[in-house]
């Protein structure tokens, strides 16, 4: 059962990262995690997992994107698939600003592709595309399909074969290591510490094969996956197999393979292994070079199978003209990685991937570094590393990636957007938006959102320039480093209740922007247009100053938002992940802050005397304390430990000021969590039948099992919560939402019947969440 969880998450992360591939490539990838919402995640689960037709959208799944996207899972049914796509579009069209809809269907071989591909455009397309004219208005709403090839997750050997063992060219390895003595470089029989490759001619048909096999986890390296055609190779790619095959290998550049872990072995001469795969792991290798010759004639392959059988006049002619295609042959370069860059994600197979994939398709990043905006600030940045006093360089996208100290301009963006103050449009905003550029009166590029490239920046002179950039950018390098940081710590945080939980999965830009404000000191200044903003010319922290405490600080934050939100839930609604979508909750969380930070550790000094606002003033002040330890010094006597309990105290019940009601019996709760777990014991004590078949109906959220409760995974990330039942242990895994605890529970009610009226669950407004 648990290998059988393992495999599910392990397709469900395959999908994601299918999903983000193609959100990245469209210039709509936000910084928002949306695979963390526990309903999103479970529909994600739905889409990749099963053997039946599915279909999703980017709705459903948290995905925020003006161009909306349905996600189809093609297995049985084409037709019935198909009137599910009319209705998830239809409506997808009808929701605000939709510029249009994306397809994104998930085949498992390139066959389906070809019989879907060909129904598709010829009866569907059309029809669509009119249904989206009606609801959009739009004369001309576009409508764009992307094939997404799954892998088969079976065990299975990777092999070239038919080769010619005279014929390969075996390079010469080559050291990795920048500074190896000479004494090491002259040990090139070393391979395992070493650059090596191979050199050979293949067929053409057995890569695609490979790539059938496989799927587009084939392309996890290739720095230009998902790229669309562009100057009709695709159509050259095919005239080329289809007339004249013996010609391919003179007219294409090859294919080359980066083999991350493994070594060349030619001891049986006709034969190469790639890898030999195994169900949840990714392959070893990936083509970093020619992925579009191997999806273009893959198409072309398995359209004219198609036609051989479905033109069964033709077959013969059909058939011929496969087999003549099929022997058209084409350089293969295979690389082999040293071990101690291959086993992690070292930079050298990067390097490789984006010095052979030079020619990307101009994005509107590419567009946004041309600006006279970005030059300069590049120039003066490259010129500050040079001279020793710069933190990072700013580089052209694909490029970022290969060095220490350097930051892609989309990263420079969000970095500065939680500097300014705006860390929900930092996480929800996309790279075309955030990158989005008009014509000034002068006829120049310039960025739409002012405030990235601020005028004072833009007109600097030379010798201004250091002032001015720190002034409005010195904390950029700072910002981008601990939302990175941040990452890595909220790992480590899986047992507190769920509204931290939810503050910690979505609040890395909140976190991020408000830790610079407390180490900036709150410092402000007027610009050149009246508006007070953030000065940053006195900021010189680095995350090395802060990561002993960066742990404590994210849940310790996490806490402040969950009571400010708490607090002022009928401004800014429910604690989820759309509150830190949006930068309102945190101006106004900013504001107490600033007030505690400046005010010293008084608690009468809070804006508002109640005592829900008292216990966040303290918690206001234990945040800046941990990073900033002398800021109240001066009245550091007037807190002591107890206090301190106190006030955590305080915190749960604000975070739970709910009960439940069993018969006439009324129970008060701290969350939603632990009225799930009341309940649940109570049904099995009042109710004993229903432990019959408990941990099969239950769907995964309950066991008896130690091991399992602990292991950290699905329902069970969370704090499990134990119940003693009859002399037995129970564990309760209470990592979902509110909705999603309800029907769990009320399965529970219908399997045990429990009488109706029996129970119910109550907020602290005194609405009923659920009854039963």
């Amino acid at each position: 059962m648990m290998e059988l969880k393992s495999q599910r998450i392990s397709r469900s992360e395959i999908f994601r990262d299918h999903i983000e591939r193609i959100l990245k490539d469209q210039g709509t990838d936000t910084d928002d995690e949306w695979w963390e919402d526990e309903e999103a995640w479970e529909e994600l689960g739905e889409l990749a997992w099963g053997d039946r037709d599915y279909v999703s959208n980017s709705k459903k799944l948290k995905i925020e994107s003006r161009e909306r996207l349905v996600f189809a899972v093609y297995r049985k049914d084409k037709n019935a698939l198909f009137h599910q796509i009319e209705e998830e579009a239809g409506l997808m069209a009808q929701e605000p600003e939709t510029e249009g809809i994306h397809l994104v269907f998930f085949v498992q071989d390139m066959r389906n592709q070809a019989k879907l591909e060909t129904c598709f455009s010829h009866t569907y397309q059309a029809k669509l595309t009119n249904q989206i004219r009606e609801n959009t208005g739009k004369k001309n709403p576009s409508v764009k399909c992307t094939y997404i090839l799954e892998r088969e997750d079976k065990k299975q050997s990777v092999r070239l074969y038919d080769l010619r063992r005279y014929e390969i060219m075996q390079m010469p390895p080559v050291s990795a290591r920048i500074n190896m003595e000479s004494a090491d470089k002259e040990q090139g029989e070393n391979q395992e510490g070493s650059l090596h490759g191979l050199v050979f001619t293949a067929r053409l048909y057995q890569l695609v094969d490979i790539y059938n096999m496989i799927g587009d986890q084939l392309f996890n390296d290739n720095v230009r996956f998902g790229i669309n055609e562009i100057l009709g190779v695709d159509q050259a790619i095919c005239r080329t197999l289809e007339e004249e095959p013996e010609h391919f290998w003179y007219k294409n550049n090859g294919i080359t393979i980066l083999v991350r872990i493994g070594k060349a072995d030619l001891r049986k001469s006709e034969v190469l292994t790639l890898d030999e795969l195994e169900p949840g792991k990714d392959p070893s290798f990936s083509i970093i070079n020619g992925a579009q010759t191997i999806t273009a004639s893959a198409k072309c392959f398995f359209n004219m199978e198609l036609q051989r059988e479905e033109d069964r006049e033709n077959k013969d002619y059909w058939e011929k003209k496969l087999e003549k295609s099929k022997r058209a042959q084409v350089l293969v370069r295979v690389i082999y990685l040293p071990r101690e860059d291959g086993a992690g994600s070292g930079s050298l197979g990067k390097e490789i991937s984006v010095a052979l994939n030079r020619q990307k398709p101009i994005k509107m990043e590419d567009i946004a570094f041309t600006t006279y905006q970005v030059r300069k600030t590049a120039r003066y940045l490259e010129r500050e590393m040079k001279a020793g006093r710069g933190d990072f360089s700013l580089v052209r996208r694909g490029e970022g990636i290969l060095r220490n100290r350097q930051l892609e301009l989309i990263s420079f963006v969000r970095a500065r957007k939680a500097c300014w103050g705006e860390p929900g449009e930092a996480r929800s905003k996309g790279a075309n938006e955030l990158l989005k550029l008009k014509i000034d009166e002068d006829g120049n590029y310039v960025f739409y959102y002012q405030d990235i490239f601020v005028k004072e920046w833009t007109e600097a002179e030379e010798r201004q320039e250091d002032q001015v950039f720190k002034r409005f950018y010195g904390a950029v390098w700072f910002a981008d480093q601990l939302a990175r940081r941040y990452e890595k710590e909220k790992r480590q945080i899986k047992k507190e209740e769920p509204e931290i939980l939810t503050a910690v999965r979505n609040g890395k830009w909140y976190f991020t922007a408000a830790l610079i404000q407390v180490l900036n000191g709150f410092a402000k200044k007027e610009n050149s247009e009246g508006r007070i903003e953030p000065d940053y010319s006195g900021f010189s922290s680095s995350v090395e100053d802060v990561e002993g405490n960066l742990l404590q600080g994210i849940v310790s934050f996490a806490q402040i938002v969950a009571v400010y939100a708490h607090i002022y839930r009928n401004e800014y609604g429910e604690l989820d992940s759309n509150l830190f979508k949006k930068s309102d909750c945190y101006e106004g969380l900013m504001e107490a802050m600033e007030q505690v930070y400046k005010g010293g550790r008084r608690t009468d000094i809070v804006w508002k005397k109640t005592e829900e606002e008292t216990v966040l003033t303290e918690l206001l002040t234990d945040f800046c304390s941990l990073f900033v330890p002398g800021v109240f010094e001066e009245n550091a006597s007037e807190i002591n430990i107890s206090q301190q309990e106190a006030a955590m105290t305080a915190v749960e019940e604000f975070l739970g000021e709910k009960y439940v009601i069993f018969g006439r019996t009324r129970v008060r709760v701290k969350s939603m969590a632990e009225a799930m777990g009341k309940t649940v014991e109570y049904i099995l004590t009042q109710y004993p039948q229903g432990l019959d078949g408990l941990e099969e109906y239950a769907g995964g959220w309950i066991t008896s099992d130690s091991e399992k409760a602990w292991g950290s995974d699905g329902y069970f990330a969370g704090a499990p919560r134990a119940i003693k039942v009859g002399g037995a242990t129970y564990w309760i895994g209470t990592l979902s939402n509110t909705g999603r605890k309800t029907r769990q529970v009320r399965e529970m009610c219908r399997q045990a019947g429990v009488k109706r009226g029996e129970i119910a669950w109550y907020d602290s407004d005194g609405n009923k969440v659920f009854g039963w």
